[in-house]
């Protein structure tokens, strides 16, 4: 006898699988009686609301009022994503077309140019009735002028690059000091070229206003007192950039939000009573039935095989207790319906069974071969004393030599116990579906206390 394996290694999931599927009949009959009672209650349930017309109308009201808010909601939020999918497509656009949003804020070169305005006004004294001063009216118009639509196509129709209007305007900043009568002009870019260019055509083009100036507003002069050009860090650009980026950004949140929501928004289900949603409601919770009651009774046949303590498969006993099966006793049973599916299982469990006198005889070989002849061997079981006769005068129809001595379950039959002194060897029949594993592992230590070997075991099934 080999040694017993560890507790660690009791549950054999190659034993439990078979276990479950020859159990097939309890977990279908479970599965189909919870459904039916599940599917039942929603039937009863379904066919008293349709005799319900008030419930019927009620029913139809809400449905109506549901699918409109969803309808609505939904055409909501399809046109603000598309509204925001069409502002960020405008934001990326001008950021990738403007000049002014390209331009690196700590590197920009600038173009300025100071304009200092005067029209020689004096005050003349003793006089009641001065005429107006009129410099501040003329520096209001070169600020105008410079940033006026006219010069603006003129600079773009002198300039090589092709660049829009908007791009343009952005590259001009135009600051007036009224109490100095100053004004300035600065022209922006990423190199010398553009910013330059474009601000000796704004000045060529301030020249050629004057004219007009004077004779719509009064007589004046214009001078360039000063001009500065270069590299320089602006981080108004830098804050307008960085505006521009978290604007997208934002969006782009916005966008995801309200898609999102989309997703979530779940269409009403039709709850306007009718025969197919009745039916339709009698399949779900049948199959809701059928399932549960499936789980249930796989649950309860799991916490039968942890907990019940029975031997259900020689697999578990070979590996456990290193007990090997001399027999597997198939005894014939009534006849169930799909048999045939019995078979099957046990053909893939590779149960090995014999019936009638074959199962003896093999058993009362291999006996022989591991006790010899003139050998006493024990009969130990857990099973009905009635039963064990009927096989023990079977064993002993055989005359092989062996002296076969039925003790049966010796834990209950102090006498019998004493005969483990007075045997060679002894084998332990058990029934697949009622013996218990408590039994099995008495006899191992007993036979380890009597220092007799337990020659395997005569399985029933």
């Amino acid at each position: 006898m080999e040694a017993q394996r560890d507790d660690e290694m009791e549950l054999d999931l190659r034993d439990l699988l078979f276990y479950l599927l020859r159990r097939w009949r309890a977990l279908i009959l479970s599965a189909l009686v919870l459904g039916l009672l599940l599917g039942g209650y929603s039937a009863r349930k379904g066919i008293h609301t349709l005799r319900d017309a008030e419930a019927v109308k009620e029913a139809d009201t809400e449905m109506q009022a549901a699918r409109t808010q969803y309808d609505l909601l939904r055409e909501v939020l399809n046109r603000q994503i598309a509204q925001i999918q069409e502002e960020i497509a405008a934001q990326d656009n001008y950021k990738e077309t403007s000049i002014l949003m390209n331009i690196d804020p700590y590197n920009e070169y600038r173009v300025s140019h100071v304009y200092y305005v005067s029209t020689d006004y004096q005050i003349m004294p003793g006089m009641s009735y001065q005429n107006p001063d009129r410099a501040l009216s003329i520096l209001n118009a070169y600020v105008k002028a410079a940033q006026s639509g006219q010069i603006l196509n003129h600079v773009l129709s002198e300039l090589e690059s092709e660049i829009t209007i908007r791009n343009l305007k952005e590259l001009i900043q135009v600051e007036a000091d009224p109490g100095n009568h100053l004004f300035t002009i600065i022209t922006k870019g990423e190199s010398e070229k553009l910013p330059t260019s474009i601000m000796d055509y704004i000045e060529k083009d301030l020249k050629e206003s004057q004219d007009a100036i004077t004779e719509s507003i009064g007589a004046h002069s214009i001078a360039l007192v000063q001009k500065s050009s270069g590299y320089t860090v602006d981080m108004d650009l830098a804050d307008l950039i960085g505006n521009q980026e978290t604007n997208v950004t934002n969006l782009q949140m916005s966008l995801s939000q309200k898609q999102e929501e989309l997703l979530k928004l779940k269409e009403p289900e039709n709850s306007t009573v009718s025969r197919q949603s009745v039916m339709k409601e009698i399949g779900k919770y049948g199959a809701v039935g059928f399932f549960g009651g499936g789980f249930l009774a796989l649950l309860g046949l799991l916490a039968a095989y942890l907990f019940g303590g029975r031997l259900f498969s020689e697999h578990g006993l070979e590996w456990k207790y290193g007990l090997q099966t001399l027999a597997h006793c198939y005894r014939e049973k009534k006849k169930r319906p799909f048999g045939c599916i019995d078979k099957w299982i046990d053909r893939m469990a590779g149960v090995d069974m014999q019936e009638g006198g074959l199962f003896y005889q093999l058993a009362d070989a291999r006996i022989q071969a591991l006790a010899g002849k003139e050998s006493k061997v024990g009969i130990v079981s857990d099973m009905d004393q009635g039963e064990l006769e009927a096989f023990h005068r079977q064993f002993l129809s055989l005359q092989s030599g062996i002296e076969y001595i039925l003790m049966g379950n010796i834990h209950h039959d102090a006498d019998q116990f004493r005969l483990l002194s007075k045997v060679d060897a002894f084998v332990i029949m058990a029934d697949s579906e009622r013996s218990r594993m408590p039994f099995v592992e008495k006899m191992v230590k007993d036979a380890k206390l009597f220092r007799k070997p337990v020659l395997g075991m005569l399985i029933l099934s």
